[in-house]
């Protein structure tokens, strides 16, 4: 039942994670247990790995290292202990036992533990436990399983060797005096040398005690105040060297100091790609942005008809299009396409799609033909297995007559003179690059002066606000019919701004690209 709480707290956890110490049920050796889920490439859950991992050795080594008086606390990463080795009752309350030290009544335990467990080397620190009595505490993180282990001296013990010097000078200095009154006939000599003997062996006591114990910590704590930008790694130097916890604790410094150091020119490193990426996708977007029609007006000697467009990628390039040109002096070809996919392959796609499509119309083909030969050029070589639905319509300024045809594209957007916009439901081929041999049926529009054709992306339609509601095309409508006489490049703004206070401050998912065309009739001035 432990082992089936384990796995379900991993894959609750979606990591690795360790449990509390208990007594393994057939060794008896006190042990944690740990488990990870294992994933597919889809996300799904195949397996829950677990093992026991037995701390007796552990346990061995800590009991080895324990000095007398001193507390270990093996934490793991709930803050629970999993291991308590001490020589004596350690002044905690019952709940810091079993429970989390970070939560503990004890400030300074709490802090130590919150300080461990993200990674950092905390210092000495001191202050009072429940009793009252003072304690030194340090926590050194282990990085595999994220515990940490803790350790604590009563201030009492650490002092000891000075009280101990300082309760033999006493008694020296008792003797002294009592063999003094006793023996006032002893010269002052002898009793001059044995003051000099005495503080002699007292200084030396505490330069020995400064030289093992205080000396090296002093200098610990210097090197680490003396780091700065330009030298954060803190190197072990011969005075930590003391084979005891000192030269632990300047090992561990210096490990983490290290690693520290590594991290940075990392960030570095990494900062520096992003902003190299950053300035090329910007180049990227202002090419995309040169490939598509983008003066206005587009024919300012043509006063047969008025056509605006926009395209608002989802990223910093995108995989819509549209295009407009003369075929000749009397027909306009308008194409509107979207790429699948987003970012920099839909925006390649897009500009070797445009391409196409522009030089065989240019060609004289009916609009079935450019989108048949079209999707023939691009199934040729289409290893990448990507796809674009286009909408292409071609006007001939004339007569007003409009011949379309629908490769898997949004259904276009019509206003008859004197009338309001509707949806026209042509009839789609398949989409461009899906299937080799596909072909294309065109219909025909008679446009009066005063027509428009509306024609978008999916982008537009799909814009989704925070709570996951679609735009759709009868909000669309709306739009376009709240001004139904204004010129095409009002229309597109009136279309955006409806969509934006939709939106509002959800972010947008897919590229938004709209062109409008109005007919005004041939020869109009």
């Amino acid at each position: 039942m432990e082992t089936e709480l384990c796995y379900r707290q991993a894959v609750e956890a979606g990591d690795l994670i360790f449990t509390d110490g208990e007594l393994d049920a057939v060794t008896g050796v006190y042990c944690v247990e740990c488990a990870m889920p294992v994933y597919d490439a889809d996300g799904e859950l195949l397996a829950v790995v677990g093992t026991d991992l037995f701390l007796d050795k552990m346990q061995q080594i800590l009991l080895a290292s324990l000095v007398e008086n001193e507390t270990q606390l093996l934490v793991n990463q709930d803050g629970r202990a999993v291991l308590s080795l001490q020589t004596e009752d350690f002044p905690i309350a019952e709940e810091d036992r079993t429970g989390d030290l970070r939560a503990s009544r004890i400030p300074l335990l709490a802090e130590i533990a919150d300080s461990a467990l993200q990674g950092q080397m905390t210092g000495v620190a001191q202050g009072p436990m429940l009793d009252g009595t003072d304690y030194y505490i340090i926590g050194m993180p282990i990085e595999t399983p994220g515990w940490t282990l803790i350790s604590a001296y009563k201030q009492e013990v650490a002092r000891q060797p000075v009280v101990m010097l300082q309760g033999s000078y006493d008694q020296i200095q008792r003797q002294v005096t009592d063999t003094y009154r006793e023996n006032t006939n002893h010269s002052q000599a002898v009793a001059t040398v044995l003051m000099i003997v005495v503080t002699v062996l007292m200084l030396t006591g505490a330069l020995v005690l400064a030289k093992r114990i205080v000396a090296p910590l002093n200098t610990i704590t210097r090197r680490i105040s003396e780091l700065r930008e330009g030298n954060l790694e803190f190197k072990m130097e011969s005075a930590y060297r003391t084979g005891d916890e000192i030269e632990e604790l300047a090992q561990s410094f210096a490990n983490l100091s290290h690693k520290t150091v590594e991290y940075v020119e990392t960030v570095k490193r990494v900062t520096a790609e992003k902003e190299r990426i950053g300035a090329e996708l910007s180049l990227a977007t202002d090419i995309q942005a040169a490939m598509l029609p983008h003066i206005f007006p587009a024919f300012p000697d043509r006063k047969e008809f008025d056509i605006y467009a926009s395209m608002d990628p989802a990223k910093e390039v995108g995989g819509d299009f549209y295009d407009y040109f003369l075929i000749d002096d009397d027909h306009l070809c308008m194409v509107i396409a979207d790429v699948s996919g987003k970012g920099v392959p839909a925006a390649l796609f897009m500009m070797a799609s445009k391409i196409i499509l522009q030089s065989v119309a240019m060609l004289g083909r009916s609009p079935a033909e450019i989108l048949a030969k079209t999707n023939e050029a691009i199934c040729s070589n289409n290893e990448a297995q990507m796809f674009v639905t286009v909408w292409l319509g071609i006007l001939e300024l004339s007569t007003g007559k409009l011949t379309a045809a629908n490769a898997g594209h949004e259904y276009p957007a019509i206003k008859r003179p004197d009338g309001s916009f509707e949806i026209y439901k042509d009839r789609h081929g398949f989409v461009i690059g899906g299937m080799e041999g596909a072909k294309y049926r065109e219909y025909e529009l008679q446009l009066e002066p005063g027509a428009k054709i509306f024609v978008y992306t999916d982008g537009v339609a799909e814009a989704t606000n925070k709570d996951n509601e679609l735009f759709g095309t009868e909000r669309m409508l709306d739009a376009l019919n709240r001004q139904p006489d204004v010129a095409p490049l009002q229309m597109l703004r009136n279309v955006r701004e409806a969509v934006d206070d939709f939106v509002q401050d959800a972010p947008q998912f897919d590229d938004l690209t709209m062109l409008c065309m109005e007919y005004k009739g041939y020869g109009e001035q």
